[in-house]
């Protein structure tokens, strides 16, 4: 994957998930952008404008459902894909309903996240 003329939001409260996700994406050239919970992800998308969103559900201060309200508010087209644990039944039709673009199931995949990715902005 060539990304380097793309910009990514990485909103994760998660220490280790974070690095997870930094470690997959750094190669690609991809300028990473990081916020630890969906207030600062709402600051972070005014500021750097990304390309796409990588958004955790679960989170302080701010969750995703509420920081994808926020971001539908300034942008209606960008890409948001949710990351969570949460992959129950009704789970994927409550993400899509919020206003996210697409989500993906923790644990995350390398193969997983570049396909999403890829489905929005090339390889």
């Amino acid at each position: 994957m060539n990304w380097h003329n793309k910009t990514i939001l990485i909103v994760e409260d998660e220490t280790a998930n974070l690095f997870l996700l930094t470690e997959y994406l750094e190669p690609t050239g991809i300028n990473i952008i990081e916020a630890w919970n969906g207030s600062e992800g709402i600051e972070m998308f005014i500021k750097h404008k990304p390309d796409i969103v990588l958004m955790d559900i679960k989170m302080p201060l701010m969750n995703g459902y509420e920081a994808i309200v926020k971001i539908r508010e300034l942008d209606t087209n960008v890409t948001v894909i949710a990351q969570t644990a949460y992959t129950m039944v009704g789970d994927r039709e409550k993400i899509m309903a919020s206003g996210f673009t697409n989500y993906i199931g923790k644990p995350i995949k390398e193969v997983d996240l570049f396909d999403k990715i890829a489905m929005y902005i090339g390889t």
